[in-house]
């Protein structure tokens, strides 16, 4: 990895006993009054003749309402060895023959990607081990420190701990405090032990309607149900429960809470998974029968595979967060060629909307490798979803934030925080800013104010309005940060006193005891406000799918980092400035940022960390610390390595070179300073995973 004056290269140079009658202990029957050979002991005219134990075989089915498919899965048994090691089949289905003399208790884990569920069977009776949420929850209880999978560890040192008394209690416990929504679905049975399909009916429907979420944090899990009943009101208060996995009593659900109403009657697994099946289909179709011209402006949908995906077969129907149907919006994947093109899968209903409509969430798959996971909003119409989206006007979305901030030229101020980050575009007309500022109302009713700066792309929360003829004081970031630590325990203070960039509310001091309280599924209300003065103020409401981690769960989570060598480079070529500064630009030596792509890997990816699907770099002008840029590019989940090129946001932007030819395009201005680089991904719950690593110094 060097550095020089013309370009920001970041870039690298650079034998078990098998046989019964041997190993002793097996069953036999007798008969009386015969002679036999071959296997056989005749002792006093009393033959003995070996019988072979019938085989524990496990059974069941993964599943998180949409089925499990091709997980990997094992089950250990009480000495912590692997048993068995399958794949689940393409409806989550499993069989396992764990042989004649297991050793019980059992734990089954199932992994997909950063889907990791886990169950148990105490006993060794051949039967029915489903693997599931549910399960998954029952197992965070049983476990020593909540995490569901530290059960493989606990079993080799106390087998009772996953006893059939412990295991019975633990279901009891959950499904007595789920009783009005088993009520309301008809639906009675032991997760772990009832069989059912992942078809939508039964235990799967149960599964359909619940949200379940267990958060190990290192001393215990903590633990949420959420039930997805339509709401009464867009901002109403999902029904939930919430416990710690130590919890001996769990309060149970409201009665009355539920209704089978409030639940209605779609197969919701089936309409979400047929909905993925046609999305597949669609960009299936050759490029020059799927859409009207290619990529080229205007190009729309025109196979029927594709255009019945939306309302009323029209694409110009759909709209969400301000995107429409086009080659440089919503689906623009469709206008482009691609073989064998993108595959949609892993859909979960998630809530619906108090107009009814369906929000669920699905991965896509592109066919380089790369993959991203979305929220998608649908209608039913007759016996099938079509897409409308959320119908809102402006780009906005609130999601949940965990970010672990490296700063590599002082470690000792390496932090984590977590937040929410609530990301507006900056939208403009003619380089001017459309929105004077948005105000954000959190759940706990609060009220922060987002406004438009130079030089980035998304509004910012403003520190300190304007006051006695002053501007505004505004941060450089879109998250709301809701508590903060130093990674090294010795290093005194918080993150919010030393570093005044990012904002924390207030107050600043949340405890983990009170981030816990947030539901999975709080609202957020964003009312947008016009530079013009005339235009209508628009609001949007965001519902999430899960809440802030709590600090102890972000220190539990697993970030991807930069390899050894890049970071050695990195802190070589910025430890004097702190930055990486830009020299004059020229087409043969331009000025982007340019990290990994001509040799070694930038970064590496842990297993259990999400791999980046962004990467972004923020920067300052020569001279003083504002206006601060951002630029990101989009990487595939198998990339290593990136070239992120300069963006301006709008007339007052003057970070980018003005390019005189083709080979400049994109280049930074001379002077102007990279500080700090983001690897970002989105787990499949919606929630943002950061990693900052920060060229700039902290006074000691």
């Amino acid at each position: 990895m060097t550095f020089t004056p013309k370009r920001l290269t970041l870039a690298l140079l650079g034998a078990g006993c098998i046989a019964l009658a041997g190993c002793g202990g097996s069953d036999s029957s007798t008969t009386t009054g015969s002679t036999s050979t071959g296997g056989t002991t005749t002792t006093g005219g009393t033959t003995t003749i070996p019988t072979t134990p019938s085989s524990v075989v496990l059974s069941g089915t993964a599943a998180t309402g949409a089925a499990l498919a091709d997980a990997d899965l094992k089950i250990y048994d009480a000495t912590g060895a692997v048993v068995c090691e399958v794949k689940t089949g393409s409806d989550g289905a499993y069989t396992c023959d764990l042989g004649t003399s297991p050793k019980p208790p059992f734990v089954l884990v199932a992994t997909l990607d950063d889907t990791r569920l886990v169950s148990v069977a105490p006993d060794a009776n051949t039967g029915t081990v489903n693997i599931t949420p549910l399960t998954n929850l029952i197992a965070s209880t049983l476990a020593s420190n909540g995490n569901p999978e530290q059960l493989v560890d606990d079993i080799k040192s106390t087998p009772a701990s996953v006893d059939a008394a412990k295991v019975k209690a633990s279901v009891d416990r959950v499904m007595t405090a789920l009783k009005p929504l088993l009520d309301a679905l008809g639906t009675q049975g032991d997760p772990i032990t009832t069989a059912f399909k992942a078809d939508g009916t039964g235990q799967d429907r149960l599964l359909d309607l619940v949200q379940v979420s267990v958060r190990p944090d290192g001393t215990g899990a903590n633990n949420e149900v959420t039930v997805k009943a339509a709401p009464s009101a867009s901002d109403s208060d999902p029904i939930r429960i919430s416990f710690k996995s130590s919890d001996t009593v769990i309060a149970p659900l409201p009665t009355g809470s539920v209704s089978a109403e409030s639940l209605g009657n779609d197969n919701v697994a089936v309409l979400v998974s047929d909905m993925l099946k046609r999305m597949t289909a669609c960009y299936a179709v050759p490029l020059a029968d799927r859409v009207t011209n290619g990529s080229a402006t205007g190009s729309m949908p025109k196979s029927p595979a594709c255009t019945s995906l939306f309302l009323n077969n029209d694409p110009a129907s759909f709209l969400s967060n301000g995107a429409t149907v086009s080659p440089t919006s919503a689906f623009s994947g469709m206008f482009k060629s691609g073989s064998p093109g993108v595959v949609f899968d892993r859909g979960a209903f998630e809530f619906k909307r108090v107009n009814g409509d369906y929000v669920f969430s699905y991965r896509w798959t592109a066919a380089d490798g790369s993959t991203d996971n979305e929220n998608m909003v649908a209608r039913k119409v007759d016996d099938s979803f079509k897409l409308i989206g959320n119908q809102y006007k402006y780009n906005a979305t609130v999601r949940p934030y965990a970010q672990m901030r490296d700063l590599v030229n002082t470690p000792a101020f390496s932090s984590i925080n977590t937040g929410y980050n609530i990301w507006i575009a900056n939208r403009t007309v003619g380089g001017n800013a459309v929105f004077s500022k948005v105000l954000v109302t959190t759940p706990k009713g609060n009220v922060v104010t987002y406004r438009p700066t130079s030089g980035l792309s998304y509004l910012v929360i403003e520190k300190q309005p304007a006051q006695g003829g002053n501007p505004a004081v505004l941060a450089s970031t879109s998250v709301l940060r809701l508590a903060g630590r130093y990674i090294d325990p010795t290093t005194p203070g918080l993150p919010k006193d030393k570093e005044t960039a990012i904002v924390f509310s207030d107050p600043a001091t949340a405890t983990d005891d009170i981030i816990r309280t947030i539901p999975d599924q709080s609202v957020w209300k964003l009312e947008f406000f016009h530079a013009d003065g005339v235009t209508p103020n628009v609001v949007q409401t965001y519902r999430t799918n899960s809440r802030a981690m709590t600090l102890a769960e972000v220190a539990a989570t697993t970030f991807v980092d930069l390899t050894a060598p890049a970071r050695a480079a990195v802190i070589e070529g910025s430890s004097a400035l702190g930055a990486f500064p830009f020299d004059a630009p020229d087409a043969a030596s331009p000025n982007w940022v340019d990290i990994g792509t001509s040799g070694t890997a930038f970064w590496r990816v842990p297993s259990g960390a999400l791999a980046p699907t962004s990467i972004s770099v923020f920067g300052k002008p020569p001279t003083g610390a504002s206006p601060r840029f951002s630029d990101t590019v989009n990487v595939s989940t198998n990339a290593r390595g990136a070239i992120i090129k300069c963006s301006r946001q709008s007339i007052s932007d003057t970070h980018c070179d003005t390019p005189v030819g083709v080979g400049q395009m994109g280049q930074y201005a001379v002077g102007w300073k990279v500080d700090a680089l983001e690897l970002w991904a989105r787990s499949s719950r919606q929630v943002e995973i950061s990693k900052l690593v920060g060229f700039y110094k902290l006074q000691q």
